[in-house]
């Protein structure tokens, strides 16, 4: 199943960037142009010259096991030998040569995936609470809210045009879990006499000089979301710097012009969509097919699986289904190992996955009979499930290892922290929800703004 549509332009625009990159390779147009096209369709220079990076569009974290499956065979086709899971839910096929990255989006593409706006002055991926539909202190799933507003942005040739990157994000509780307060535009799950809607948050960032966003709605209907985003993109196309790119995110609109002013022209765009556009908006029912198992259930009930489970294993609002989080070092996962995964998990059905904002891999929808099927399955892969959940949800930014902006080797300095965590006799246990970051810039890919450390 297909998680959002791809837009009908999508085709042409990969059509256009392999002629820019004939082009450049060519010597026909300098890297400034060229780079003004490749970062938009999200692939990215890294630190060492000639390599490059694509990022894949998996709203809310979600893709399919097959959609999964054909990332790593793509990974692995073209060379790159592993699959990394960014902290805005996304994957990443990283360390490609140039040529390769267009026949990568154009892989993509047959599979149901987009690249384009995973870098640049763009509508970049929405994210979702990663237990989105199976928190039990949800309000309501955000999922298919988060998908019907990424079919209409990614559609809309102005979402390509923007003064700087546009981020938005859902949680499905005020414990908001996505972020939704740190981000240009952000939707927390609200129901006000009976009727679904949102609390909005408007300006956020973790970025350089950061802000935690304004409320723009204390409550607004649900049928309103798209008008509110229209209105705020607009706000954002209109008043945003273009000239300095250090400047040009939302947030410093209102250090610019103040608080009262940005609500006061973003109430006349609004008002104004409102009177004379009719913006159809849907949100469709994410029905995935009942699935019959055909496991064996393997029943467990040594020390390590009960400590494991215990770990690991979250029980979902549905009767006897559980989420699992699957620990992946530094959100990087071996190409092999990840269609072993994709194929373990189809038998369970579509919706069984999502990326975390820690760079894990959740599980869910898994029957409690085969989480000793699953406890298996792990061993045998030899991921890491035997050590406190802690030092398996530490977050760093890729850092100066890859990235061109990156300063500091942040994932080194994690995986030192992590190596002194462990021999060390502390109740990590009881730090289960104990949040450390790191950030290799002042950009903050790290979040480490938004953590306990």
């Amino acid at each position: 199943r297909l998680m959002y549509k791809l837009p009908e332009t999508l085709s042409g625009e990969i059509d256009h960037y392999g002629t820019q990159i004939d082009e450049y390779l060519a010597g026909e147009i300098d890297p400034v142009k060229f780079k003004s096209v490749r970062v938009p369709m999200g692939i990215y220079e890294q630190r060492k010259d000639g390599t490059y990076m694509v990022r894949v569009r998996c709203v809310g974290g979600y893709i399919s096991p097959w959609q999964l499956n054909q990332v790593a065979l793509i990974a692995r086709k073209y060379e790159a030998s592993v699959v990394h899971i960014t902290t805005r839910q996304e994957l990443q096929i990283q360390k490609v040569e140039l040529d390769k990255t267009l026949l990568i989006v154009q892989d993509l593409f047959e599979a149901g995936l987009a690249s384009r706006g995973g870098g640049g002055n763009t509508v970049r991926n929405i994210m979702a609470s990663v237990d989105a539909g199976i928190a039990r202190d949800e309000v309501f799933d955000v999922t298919p809210y988060a998908v019907a507003l990424t079919n209409k942005l990614i559609a809309e040739p102005d979402s390509w045009a923007l003064p700087r990157k546009f981020k938005v994000s859902f949680s499905g509780s005020e414990k908001d879990n996505a972020y939704a307060a740190f981000n240009d535009l952000g939707f927390i799950a609200r129901i006000k006499n009976g009727k679904r809607g949102f609390k909005v948050y408007i300006g956020g960032s973790l970025g350089a000089k950061a802000m935690v966003g304004y409320v723009l709605f204390d409550f607004a209907p649900a049928d309103d979301l798209y008008y509110i985003t229209d209105a705020v993109k607009k706000l954002f196309s209109r008043y945003g710097n273009r000239r300095n790119k250090h400047k040009a995110r939302l947030r410093f609109v209102f250090y610019k012009l103040g608080k009262e002013k940005v609500f006061e022209l973003f109430h006349q765009i609004y008002n104004e969509i409102r009177k004379t556009e009719n913006l159809p908006f849907e949100i469709e029912k994410l029905d995935f097919p009942t699935v019959v198992h055909q496991l064996k259930p393997e029943l467990l009930s040594s020390q390590e699986f009960k400590t494991w489970e215990k770990r690991y294993v979250i029980e979902q609002k549905q009767n006897d289904l559980l989420s699992i989080i699957i620990p992946v070092d530094h959100g990087n996962i071996d190409c092999d190992k990840l269609i072993k995964i994709a194929e373990f998990i189809q038998q369970f059905g579509d919706d069984v996955l999502r990326f975390s904002m820690r760079q894990n891999i959740h599980l869910r929808n898994i029957p409690s009979q085969y989480l000793g099927n699953v406890y298996n399955f792990l061993s045998k892969l030899e991921i890491s499930i035997h050590e406190p959940f802690l030092l398996n949800s530490l977050v760093s930014c890729t850092g100066s290892d890859t990235c061109r902006l990156g300063i500091c080797m942040a994932k080194g300095a994690l995986s030192s922290i992590r190596k002194e965590l462990g021999k060390n006799n502390l109740p990590l246990d009881d730090l289960n929800d104990l949040n450390i970051n790191i950030s290799g810039c002042p950009n903050s890919c790290g979040q480490h703004k938004a953590a306990d450390l």
